[in-house]
């Protein structure tokens, strides 16, 4: 990425391609969506799958009333995970979006903070504290949508 372009290269062609559209500024850093040839991109407050080499964008809907960030994807590239902020009451969460029917769905919301996440095979790990009790580690069981602290 350059100044908000994604470009993509091609050893074999030794040439260099501009995904991104011109006004279209990338934000954060894309995620290969795994066994595809396909990349998930933030540009401002909008989401792209973005189709390897041929620049095609497609927009994903993400129907959350929340601030979004720190994106995810799952090993199968089915769902793309992300932390919530509800702006007017401070709740905290984690939310996920199906790539294929662009449902959301919520993981875990509530009176907290969210400070780190990140996924493996069929958990999701992430930390938990609020003002009266410390950071402490969980983990949710995707399959059976079960909280639970692992230690």
């Amino acid at each position: 990425m350059d100044d908000g372009k994604l470009f993509i290269y091609s050893l074999g062609e030794n040439k260099t391609t501009l995904l991104s559209k011109n006004s279209m500024r990338i934000t954060g850093d894309p995620l290969w969506l795994p066994g595809s040839k396909e990349l998930f991109c933030v540009a401002g407050s909008e989401n792209y799958l973005f189709e390897v080499p041929t620049g095609k964008a497609k927009f994903v809907k993400i129907d959350v009333p929340y601030a979004k960030d720190s994106f995810g994807l799952d090993e199968q590239g089915k769902f793309l995970y992300f932390k919530v902020l509800d702006q007017a009451t401070g709740r905290q969460g984690i939310y996920r979006v199906s790539l294929r029917n662009e449902k959301s769905e919520e993981m875990v919301l509530g009176d907290w903070m969210v400070k780190d996440a990140f996924l493996t095979g069929s958990h999701l790990f992430f930390t938990l504290q609020n003002a009266t009790t410390p950071e402490n580690l969980w983990m949710l069981n995707l399959q059976t949508k079960v909280n639970q602290s692992p230690a």
